[in-house]
């Protein structure tokens, strides 16, 4: 009797460890199953800020085609939401983005526009410097934004300087209109790095709010200098 209870519970036991195995390896296949569906994140180099000149390859305008989300921006410019950005994939003497977003300036009459910002195809432009004037009477501004760092799949880094300005404008630029939790503090640290602590701003981009307007036309360089204007009276 005795020697039947230790059969019986030694293969009791080596029943319970099967399983404990079986449900160890479901969830590690699980777990891979489910990074595997996550987008790779690019590797962010550790000198990447505004605050650093960095090496500028030649833009790819093939690979970098496409619509691109704004998901952050600094300073916190909160007089736009739903930026996106259209890239073609050529170009020939001019590169021509097309541009649509919200305007909020007036918050209780959001205004859907549509625009093409436009830029000679030089080499400046060619290897990621885009020069933007402003002149009306009220001010005459250059600002130049420059590509800080880009993965053609998944991620942009702009950043704006003017020579009024004590820190440079940040745009992050994503192929995703929502990002993973786990990248966006990757981001965080990246902005942080160029002289931001709290002021910068995740976008919006839910397509529930994004659609939510009236679509009167209105230039989009009005809009980007008096964004200008209020950082830098700030």
């Amino acid at each position: 009797m005795s020697q039947s209870l230790v059969r019986f519970g030694s293969v009791q036991n080596f029943g319970m460890e099967t399983n404990i195995i079986g449900l160890l390896l479901l969830a590690l296949s699980w777990t891979q199953c489910v990074h595997s569906q996550l987008p790779n994140f690019p590797e962010l180099p550790a000198n990447v800020s505004c605050v650093t000149e960095m090496h500028r390859d030649p833009i790819d305008l093939a690979a970098m085609s496409g619509y691109w989300y704004e998901i952050v921006r600094a300073p916190n410019m909160d007089i736009m939401k739903c930026l996106n950005v259209s890239v073609p994939p050529t170009a020939d003497t001019e590169l021509n983005l097309q541009l649509e977003y919200i305007e909020t300036i007036n918050p209780k009459k959001p205004w859907i526009v549509k625009e093409t910002l436009s830029f000679p195809w030089d080499d400046k432009t060619s290897n990621g410097v885009f020069q933007v004037k402003y002149e009306s009477p009220l001010m005459n501004l250059s600002l130049s934004y420059k590509i800080q760092f880009s993965d053609p799949k998944h991620l942009v880094v702009l950043c704006g300087y003017a020579a009024s300005a004590s820190l440079p404008i940040v745009k992050v630029f994503a192929r995703q209109p929502e990002i993973p939790k786990y990248q966006m503090v990757l981001i965080n640290n990246l902005v942080h790095a160029s002289g931001y602590a709290d002021d910068i701003i995740w976008t919006e981009q839910s397509p529930d709010r994004c659609n939510a307007a009236v679509r009167p036309e209105m230039a989009i360089l009005t809009v980007f200098a008096l964004a200008i204007i209020r950082t830098l009276g700030n």
